[in-house]
């Protein structure tokens, strides 16, 4: 994950980067530090570097962050972007290019966990997977997916409403979920991997589901599963 640091102050863009960097300390987080908003728009205009959401102060130089915001979205429609700012009136204007949140300042380090807490969902719910089925591929969020079971030369993939079947090896599943799921799924028997924010309990020998389904939880995968489930409740469900 990369996310951009726009301030043109030492201090708030040191701190800023600082918590970001302690909240996803479990996620491959690059941080990039800018010090204007030219700057910020020039890396953007000339790289093809992607960039996951923008934390971008108002108050600055020649180029407020307003105006930065406006040229970023010609390049990144989407991309999150979360300004700061010593002036609430000024929200409204955020509007104008789709502002993910506001932080104002002096920045209270709560309130950008806030933030981050909300950004990440936000990133988490928009990954998804692309599969093979009847001819077509077809997109699965992961937020949808409740578990993946192996079926001979297949696997099954049980989501929310539907279930979708295609020609992959169980371990290719996982690996390409491990790529890419940042600790949210797990092993809970050598033939099902388990999506640990859809967990609402364990016994010793079943995993239980937030929709009431049953999961065989093998001897072999127990202390693994509830090792993940614990660093993922502790590191994602806020």
């Amino acid at each position: 994950m990369r996310l951009a640091v726009c301030d043109d102050s030492i201090a708030e863009r040191t701190l800023i980067v600082s918590v970001i960097e302690d909240f996803f300390s479990k996620l491959d987080t690059t941080c990039l530090p800018f010090s204007s908003g030219e700057e910020l728009v020039e890396y953007i205009s000339k790289t093809n570097d992607s960039i996951d959401a923008i934390f971008l102060d108002i108050e600055m130089g020649q180029m407020d962050g307003m105006t930065a915001a406006h040229e970023v979205r010609k390049a990144l429609p989407n991309v999150p972007i979360i300004f700061i700012t010593s002036h609430k009136e000024l929200a409204p204007d955020g509007y104008e290019v789709q502002a993910f949140r506001f932080v104002c300042k002096p920045i209270d380090r709560n309130k950008l966990i806030s933030a981050l807490s909300s950004l990440k969902t936000h990133l988490l719910s928009k990954v998804s997977i692309v599969v093979r089925h009847n001819g077509e591929d077809v997109i699965i969020p992961l937020d949808s997916i409740l578990w993946i079971e192996s079926d001979n030369n297949d696997v099954r993939i049980i989501c929310e409403n539907k279930t979708i079947t295609t020609r992959m090896r169980l371990r290719d599943a996982w690996n390409e979920l491990s790529d890419i799921s940042t600790g949210r799924f797990a092993y809970s028997h050598r033939c099902t991997i388990v999506n640990l924010s859809h967990v609402k309990s364990l016994s010793s020998s079943q995993v239980k589901l937030d929709n009431g389904a049953s999961l065989m939880l093998s001897r072999g995968c127990e202390k693994d599963l509830k090792n993940q489930l614990f660093e993922y409740v502790r590191h994602f469900a806020h």
